[in-house]
């Protein structure tokens, strides 16, 4: 059997639970500009710590780029399981923001 390490972000604690996760994503969404959505989604994120599966999750419900690039950037210091944070990348339109988000994670080390 295979044991896959889970690399943990410090400090990061309090899990949002399913009913929560999506009564947030609904509030999200019910907002009609990106701005409205990054706001609600920035004060949630703060808020909370994710999953990576979540954060992609979110990220999807942003029609510009961009918007999802800042919000991913932010929540990846929001996230629980940063070793799976790979799984955030299938939510972007273009490879070149998957590798401004790499190159900004890879900053971070």
């Amino acid at each position: 059997m295979d044991i896959q390490q889970i690399i943990v972000q410090p400090g990061c604690s309090g899990l949002m639970d399913n009913y929560h996760f999506s009564e947030a994503k609904k509030m999200i969404a019910s907002q009609t500009f990106d701005s409205d959505k990054e706001n609600t989604a920035m004060q949630i994120i703060a808020a909370n710590c994710l999953y990576s599966q979540q954060v992609k999750e979110i990220i999807e419900l942003f029609s510009h780029e961009s918007t999802k690039l800042d919000v991913a950037k932010f929540a990846y210091h929001h996230t629980f399981d940063i070793g799976n944070y790979f799984l955030v990348n299938s939510a972007f339109t273009f490879s070149m923001t998957q590798d401004e988000l790499s190159s900004y994670i890879n900053s971070l080390k």
